[in-house]
């Protein structure tokens, strides 16, 4: 049993009153049948930036089958496309009205090994919040308000510090979009304090972006980047980091992006 304190104390009250009717219902689901949930990520991030959370993510301490079996009987369609991660999308509406909510399993991955899928589900909290991509995403917010902060992410959110975890450089060929989110990042404070190793990895490992696979999400993070009050400083830092020459593949994003 983990002796981990949680970091500090929030109004639940108030943090909640920034979720959607499908996210609190889906949050009322769990409580009552007594499977803990927590708020983690960016939502926790903007919260305590004093920023309005956007979307809210939930991490919870069951395995996608029993969030299915949940969604299923609160009439709530389920959305698996990111199940080999632990996702299940909890949908409710239809067209411009739908609602769409997060839900990973806590420590839940499939992988294939050769052609047999291996399940691996490691419940702790500390562990999962390590797989992260930043320390200041890595927080999350249980049901009465505590905050959990496993990786030091409320002092490098106080310093504007942006640093990548562990398992984040390890795995960058697995996702190279996280490149990409890096930079995002970076957005979120006027003059954001960088570690010099993650910028040296990212140069190294900028070539993976060629082959990501995934256009739609890096332009998604290349149009958020354009669009802050301090784009030009980090493009000017994208290009230093050799990582111009791997945007080929999104024209239309990179007509008007100044180049100095």
């Amino acid at each position: 049993m983990s002796n981990f304190k949680p970091a500090q104390k929030i109004d639940f009250e108030k943090f909640s009153k920034n979720f959607d009717s499908t996210t609190k219902k889906v949050l009322e689901i769990f409580t009552n049948h007594r499977v803990k949930a927590r708020v983690v990520g960016g939502a926790v991030r903007d919260f305590l930036l004093n920023k309005s959370p956007r979307d809210i993510d939930l991490l919870v301490a069951d395995d996608p089958a029993e969030t299915l079996f949940f969604l299923e009987m609160y009439d709530l369609k389920p959305d698996t496309t990111g199940i080999s991660h632990g996702t299940v999308k909890a949908v409710s509406g239809y067209g411009d009205s739908e609602v769409k909510v997060d839900i990973t399993s806590l420590g839940y991955r499939i992988k294939l090994r050769g052609k047999v899928p291996h399940i691996t589900h490691e419940k702790n909290w500390e562990i999962d919040s390590g797989m992260r991509d930043l320390s200041i995403n890595s927080m999350s917010i249980d049901m009465n308000g505590n905050v959990w902060d496993y990786q030091n992410g409320i002092k490098d959110l106080n310093e504007s510090r942006i640093r990548m975890l562990d398992y984040t450089k390890e795995h960058l060929e697995d996702d190279p979009n996280t490149i990409l989110r890096y930079f995002k990042s970076l957005t979120y404070f006027p003059n954001p304090q960088l570690v010099k190793s993650d910028l040296e990895l990212i140069k190294k490992n900028a070539y993976l972006l060629a082959s990501s696979g995934d256009d739609e999400r890096l332009e998604k993070n290349l149009l958020s980047i354009q669009s802050s009050p301090n784009s030009e400083k980090i493009i000017k830092l994208m290009w230093k980091m050799n990582i111009k020459k791997y945007f080929p593949v999104l024209p239309p994003l990179t007509t008007n992006i100044s180049q100095k």
